[in-house]
């Protein structure tokens, strides 16, 4: 048996009654007339990596605390596995933490700060030391028990404080900006360890971050927050190519928008107008009438270049380049274009599009793309 196997034969592997790991309903945080969290159901099924993304401000560390109990709801339920614990203290819980500081005590060595709850339990010293080489094992520090935190890189130091976490078996993590002070190669390199070590072990995690490719890398679901509610929730994949809000559309990723005005709707294709410049979106049903002024987006990667006019008119639109960014694999032009609007595009560095390599600042060029890629939002 290996070491995380003998480890995760605690709470992770044992089949419980309960559907959700996590459940909150109706759950209200305000100060004062201040309000901090609308009143907000979610539910985070057994095993599933969900992430809280969204600016500073919009309320995912106060659901969080809200989950750990840190913080008390002004209203509300919360459940985790299937107990109700809104008025639990933090500390009955069973809850994993790890914070952006890692909160590691200077004066003790890696393998004291990762037993440092079993001890608090009263757990035989033994058992302790058994637990704590499986939990270093799990995160690879089993070489690195007997030094003191000043004496670890940022990355090793937050392996250390996962371990911590992760010793006590707790019914759920939760993982507040937990690699925000690290560099972005060990950053990248955290979230693959931390991906891996959660479906290993299949404990239920909340992670948040304000960081939208961290969230993407990561997460099963990811719930975008904004000014203390969920503007959607869905898989990574989903809220890219699917996103419900133009606020969901601009915090996920970088969209061209063009303002326009709905023609017609016919047999599930929406004609849009503005001026010269006409596109259509076919696939899904917007729900705009004739008339109705909207905002058309389109992701970057979505967008082909073109050196020539295209024969097709629609979805095409003429411009002017301003700007392009080359990134190795791909290169990031920027478009001023007729409709009064800048098109970002992203162009993948191939034979097929080594023309684009010629054009320059100034050039004319023309954008176009499926009507299938056209997103519409209320204007």
């Amino acid at each position: 048996m290996t070491s995380m196997q003998a480890l995760s034969l605690g709470r992770y592997d044992v089949d419980g009654v309960a559907q959700y790991d996590i459940e909150l309903r109706n759950l209200f945080k305000s100060y004062g007339s201040v309000t901090a969290l609308e009143a907000l159901d979610l539910t985070v099924p057994r095993g599933e990596l969900l992430t809280l993304l969204g600016p500073s401000g919009c309320g995912k560390t106060t659901l969080l605390r809200l989950i750990a109990g840190l913080l008390k709801p002004s209203s509300g339920m919360v459940r985790i596995a299937g107990k109700n614990v809104t008025d639990m203290p933090a500390h009955r819980r069973n809850i994993g933490l790890v914070f952006q500081s890692y909160a590691l005590f200077p004066h003790q060595t890696v393998a004291q700060n990762v037993g440092y709850g079993l001890r608090m339990r009263g757990v035989a010293r033994n058992v302790v030391a058994q637990k704590v080489a499986e939990a270093l094992a799990l995160v690879r520090l089993e070489r690195f028990a007997e030094r003191y935190p000043s004496q670890l890189s940022g990355g090793q130091q937050q392996r250390v404080a996962l371990a911590r976490a992760l010793i006590l078996e707790p019914s759920v993590l939760l993982l507040d900006e937990p690699f925000a002070a690290l560099d972005k190669a060990l950053r990248e390199e955290m979230q693959l360890e931390v991906r891996e070590l959660q479906r290993n072990l299949g404990i239920t995690t909340i992670f948040v971050t304000h960081d939208q490719e961290e969230a993407l890398t990561i997460s099963d679901r990811i719930a975008v927050m904004n000014a203390g509610r969920i503007e959607q929730i869905a898989s990574p994949r989903t809220l890219y190519e699917e996103p419900e809000t133009e606020f969901v559309l601009k915090f996920i990723g970088q969209s061209s928008i063009f303002p326009m005005q709905v023609e017609e709707v016919t047999d599930g294709v929406t004609a849009l107008r503005n001026g010269a410049f006409t596109a259509e979106t076919s696939g899904r049903d917007h729900g705009f009438l004739a008339g109705s002024k909207v905002n058309a987006a389109v992701r970057p990667g979505k967008m082909i270049l073109s050196s020539e006019r295209p024969s097709e008119a629609c979805n095409c639109v003429e411009g002017k380049i301003v700007g392009a960014i080359y990134l190795g694999t791909i290169t990031h032009y920027h478009i001023d274009t007729s409709a009064g609007t800048r098109a970002v595009v992203h162009s993948q560095n191939t034979e097929e599009t080594a023309f684009l390599e010629r054009l320059s600042t100034g050039d004319r060029v023309w954008v176009q793309w499926s009507p299938k890629n056209t997103l519409l939002f209320p204007a």
